[in-house]
């Protein structure tokens, strides 16, 4: 008799331990819902926010190099002389892409044009 009641036992324990109910499956999926729709949009800010701060990278190493240009006798007129905006664009690598456009740059990085263009170069730095 008590092997019987010890099966007994054993099968309704399996039944109590069957797995979630359908509520705490809704609940739970309410909560990732929120969760996702919180998040998403401060991850788009962020997408923004990296391509700004890489597009002022890529204007500050022109600014660097057009400076280079105006100390290097090499390149322009001579010491104090700029050269032109051309001069002043590096071979850049990672996918940005910059144009002269004016008195000033055009970035692009990765084929998506920079949010402020044009970047313009001051007029100490380009003749």
């Amino acid at each position: 008799m008590t092997y019987q009641l010890e099966k007994y036992m054993n099968m309704n324990v399996r039944k109590a331990q069957g797995g979630f109910t359908l509520i705490e499956l809704v609940i739970i999926i309410v909560l990732l819902g929120l969760l996702a729709a919180v998040a998403l949009p401060r991850y788009l800010d962020l997408s923004d926010e990296a391509l700004t701060a890489s597009c002022d990278g890529v204007f500050g190493a022109v600014l660097s190099q057009a400076a280079i240009n105006v100390a290097d006798p090499d390149i322009g007129d001579g010491i104090g002389s700029p050269g032109s905006i051309a001069d002043a664009i590096p071979t850049l690598g990672g996918g940005a892409v910059v144009t002269e456009e004016g008195t000033g740059v055009d970035i692009s990085i990765d084929g998506t044009d920079c949010p402020d263009n044009t970047y313009e170069i001051p007029a100490e730095l380009r003749s």
